[in-house]
């Protein structure tokens, strides 16, 4: 469950949570578990990497609160890396992986879209670099 965990703590370059609905004792926190055991639970995803399951499981909370349905007014916004991923990521940054890392940053990044098209990586420097920088925000 470790994935899951750093699902729940990442954060952005400047440190802000992406999930802030996920902690504990947010006021949306129960609904969001509801949502996350759904996914996990659904027999449409036996087999699928704990990975795949948390994508589905951000899809649907965007959708869960989005700004079309009421919503209260003190409900958080909806991360960016949701949207689209606005964070930058540094070109040609020394990115120092290991062989198991770059395969897995390029499988996470390497021509992903986000929910809204957005291609998360183009290249395998950039896929490198996206990782090194999440690897980074989680020490």
């Amino acid at each position: 469950m470790q994935v899951f965990q750093t699902w729940v703590e990442q954060t952005d370059q400047n440190g802000a949570l992406y999930r802030p609905w996920a902690q504990e004792g947010h006021a949306q926190q129960r609904a969001v578990a509801s949502i996350v055991a759904s996914v996990l639970d659904d027999p449409r995803f036996d087999g699928q990497s704990m990975q795949m399951k948390l994508r589905e499981a951000d899809r649907r909370v965007v959708a869960a609160f989005s700004p079309a349905k009421a919503q209260p007014a003190a409900a958080p916004q909806t991360p960016e890396v949701l949207r689209g991923g606005t964070e930058r990521v540094a070109k040609g940054s020394d990115t120092a992986l290991t062989e198991e890392q770059k395969q897995v940053a390029e499988r996470m990044f390497l021509n992903v879209r986000t929910l809204s098209g957005k291609v998360l990586a183009k290249t395998v420097t950039e896929a490198h670099a996206r990782y090194a920088q999440q690897l980074k925000a989680l020490k």
